[in-house]
């Protein structure tokens, strides 16, 4: 009897992950009327650190402003030719650093001129690479408050966004 004693709980645990098999296959029958989708929703929090004064710009549309001395991520997604964000906020005679990253198949680039339009004298701009996960990184100090325009050197008529100093 030894034997069978030991069989016992090994045969009780067959059977039990039998069940349980059986009882899944059962939850998922391919019976249309059987089915039930469930939709799980995460929210990504956003960070919540108060902003100092004079901090350098906004991340994203609708962001708060970033804490001085971190670098602006501007990103390009996909095919589409559109940076985001379209307008970043900074301090007039701030040191801006701004992080540009294509994450697209397409050859690009951010170029920021001392102007209204690309006929101004350029402030800074990051090499034209294609991505995806091109990241390069410009650094400059903002002019005097007003608006100034920035594109890319391949796309200059699609891809544009207004930098605001104030």
């Amino acid at each position: 009897m030894p034997h069978t004693l030991h069989t016992a709980p090994r045969l009780a645990a067959v059977a039990l992950i039998a069940i349980a098999v059986i009882a899944t296959a059962a939850a998922c029958g391919s019976s249309s009327s059987n089915k039930a989708t469930t939709t799980i929703e995460v929210a990504t929090p956003r960070p919540t650190t108060p902003a100092a004064p004079g901090a350098t710009g906004t991340l994203t549309p609708g962001g708060g402003p970033a804490a001085p001395g971190a670098p602006i991520t501007v990103t390009t997604s996909g095919t589409t030719l559109a940076f985001s964000p379209t307008q970043i906020t900074v301090n007039a005679g701030q040191q801006v650093t701004v992080q540009y990253n294509n994450n697209s198949p397409l050859p690009h680039n951010i170029h920021f001129f001392n102007g209204k339009d690309a006929s101004a004298p350029s402030l800074a701009q990051t090499d034209i690479a294609t991505g995806p996960n091109a990241v390069h990184t410009t650094t400059f100090t903002a002019p005097a408050a007003g608006t100034y325009f920035y594109h890319c050197d391949v796309h200059p008529t699609q891809m544009t966004g207004q930098l605001i100093v104030k």
